[in-house]
């Protein structure tokens, strides 16, 4: 595991080494070529539509309250993946445009020779990392326990097993969602575990990908402006600093920042 973590990072990208990666691999930042990037937005939109199947399957058991709680659980944070998917290729451009600043920023701070401006370097890096892997950590534990729910349900409960066998109640699936077919019966039951499985991992991913790349983002600004203020204190405390090229390099700093 640690050496897998170990070849996520990446010295072009000393921040967002890891980010960038999963951002990559979930297909949030779309290939270079045309194929790549027609194959990423078709599974982007196959999902979209699995969110409306949802929402059929929803309109279909409006009369069962039950149902229909257990399918606004999920199809609610469906809505919010499919959301942050579709919107990040959307502004495609404007996503990248800032993924390269903050790359570029972090890397000229890390260039430049000052302990205390090093040290805060070095926190807001380690807590980036923390934040990642820990929530990585927690969205693979959630996909783990959505995707076993159902077949947890059927292991502990020998009445929900004995319900099942003489049709008194419905195949458990991890996903109230419609199908065009028998979805309660084999073949069709396995057929839809295996959709549901596929599509949950990949919300999982997603989900991942683009919260740990926004906070990481967010926390980078943050500390930005720390790096910025120890500039200006060590300018105004130091009558041997060059302050022309301290005031040009604030300037420039804050041009791109804004």
């Amino acid at each position: 595991m640690f050496d897998f973590l170990q070849n996520l990072e990446d010295s072009e990208r000393p921040l967002l080494g890891p980010n960038f990666w999963l951002i990559n691999k979930t297909g949030l930042l779309l290939p270079k070529t045309n194929f790549g990037k027609l194959a990423y937005i078709l599974v982007h939109e196959i999902v979209t539509f699995f969110v409306v199947t949802q929402y059929v399957e929803l309109y279909v058991i409006r009369s069962d309250l039950d149902l229909v709680l257990t399918n606004l659980k999920i199809s609610m944070l469906s809505i919010v993946c499919i959301v942050k998917v579709n919107t990040f290729v959307f502004w495609q451009t404007s996503w990248r445009e800032v993924l390269e600043y903050v790359n570029e920023a972090d890397k000229f701070e890390r260039n430049q020779t000052d302990e205390t401006r090093g040290k805060i370097i070095e926190t807001y890096t380690k807590y980036c990392r923390r934040l990642t892997y820990f929530y990585w950590s927690l969205v693979f534990t959630t996909f783990l326990t959505t995707t076993n729910t159902p077949l947890m349900r059927y292991w502990s409960s020998p009445i929900f097993r004995e319900h099942l066998r003489n049709g008194t109640e419905d195949f458990p699936h991890i996903f109230s969602s419609w199908m065009p077919f028998d979805k309660n019966h084999s073949p069709g039951s396995y057929c839809t575990i295996v959709w549901h499985v596929l599509l949950c991992a990949y919300g999982a991913a997603i989900m991942a990908a683009y919260d740990t790349c926004i906070v990481v983002i967010m926390v980078f600004f943050g500390e930005k402006l720390n790096l910025l203020r120890e500039r200006c204190k060590k300018m105004l405390a130091n009558d041997l600093y060059n302050h022309a090229f301290v005031i040009g390099q604030l300037h420039d700093i804050h041009v791109q920042l804004i």
